[in-house]
């Protein structure tokens, strides 16, 4: 283990200790956790700096996004997104005829009354509040990497920083068996993660902090770490049928009067007796996505071939993302200048081996 390495873990296991008290007692021992956070975070960004694509790729840390090749490839895909009032939450199926408009009670996918759906849709889809809503998709993902496009909710928005899909590598097998675009010319960004534990750190300071006014003190601390560290969302072995959906805000005053969230939808597939089925989501599989998303290497190896993770893209201390362009059997890399590419000189195997 390396000397990062170490000191990571020591100011981790020494947080963690009262990370497993419960909030309460957290809270309690606040003079004493406050500098243990400070530490874990400095280590955590020292650790990060000095990550090499080839650790995080053996280590099934690395994701993957893939986006078309072509001759206009790049040109259309690097600043992708989908423009303000362009995000729709409602779908038809063609097999029931029904209308399924993706608006949540709360952010744990309580439903909602067919009269309350009915009004929602009203007010996100044909109303002024539409123009609210855009996302940002493309292959340049330097907009997440700004912690200033996170200070409040109106900001991410009006940039549509909203969470990605992509992929999590697995070292055993080859890149190229396990992404969704295959073109001979296809573009790829990689971004890792952090270890499993400190994706466990955040999310518990997270939902201690929600509290902001019985300790704000954290709520600020938290606040500002999470405009700094990719983290998972919900992760599965394959696809969940990702889509957008939304959660009423209350007391919203100007801005944006949803959470727009980019995750589950109203079904998912999971394995049952009889295989893959699609079933409605509910709380419980929520909560076991997210569980999937702290344990993240639990996805890697059930299956050979594509994962889905959705991912929170921030700032990241080291020399990531990594754009590539696929040739012949290797990805050549690239730095976005001025919205044209620039090859750096490095190269990735299929295997996911760095050079140069």
């Amino acid at each position: 283990m390396g000397e990062n390495s170490e000191q990571l873990k020591i100011h981790r296991e020494n947080l963690t200790k009262y990370l497993d008290l419960g909030a309460t007692l957290f809270r309690h021992h606040w003079t004493a956790v406050e500098p243990l956070i400070d530490k874990w975070w400095d280590a955590y960004k020292v650790w990060e700096a000095n990550d090499t694509f080839d650790k995080a790729f053996r280590k099934k840390r690395m994701t993957v996004r893939t986006f078309p090749g072509g001759d206009k490839g790049f040109a259309e895909q690097v600043s992708k997104n989908f423009g303000a009032g362009t995000i729709s939450l409602a779908s038809y199926d063609k097999k029931t005829r029904d209308t399924e408009v993706r608006v949540f009670a709360d952010s744990q996918y309580t439903p909602l009354g067919a009269e309350a759906l009915k009004e929602h849709d009203r007010v996100f889809h044909k109303t002024d509040e539409k123009s609210n809503y855009m996302a940002q998709r493309g292959i340049d993902s330097s907009a997440f990497a700004n912690p200033d496009n996170f200070a409040t909710r109106e900001t991410k928005y009006a940039a549509g920083l909203h969470d990605l899909s992509a992929s999590l590598l697995n070292p055993e097998l080859s890149i190229f068996d396990q992404i969704h675009n295959t073109d001979k010319d296809a573009h790829f960004s990689f971004l890792p993660l952090s270890k499993e534990e400190d994706q466990y750190v955040l999310f518990t300071l997270t939902q201690y902090a929600k509290t902001e006014h019985l300790l704000p003190a954290l709520y600020n601390k938290v606040r500002r770490y999470r405009a700094e560290m990719t983290r998972v969302k919900v992760a599965n072995e394959f696809d969940m049928g990702i889509v957008y959906s939304a959660v009423p805000v209350a007391d919203h005053g100007a801005g944006p009067a949803y959470k727009l969230r980019y995750g589950l939808g109203k079904k998912t597939t999971i394995t049952g007796p009889q295989g893959q089925e699609t079933v409605m989501v509910t709380p419980q599989i929520y909560a076991a996505r997210r569980q999937a998303a702290i344990k993240f290497k639990s996805i890697v190896g059930i299956r050979d071939g594509k994962n889905e993770v959705v991912i929170a893209i921030r700032r990241h201390a080291g020399r990531f993302p990594v754009y590539a362009v696929r040739n012949g059997d290797h990805l050549e890399c690239y730095n976005i200048v001025n919205g044209g590419m620039a090859p750096d000189g490095r190269r990735i195997s299929s295997n996911g081996v760095m050079t140069g």
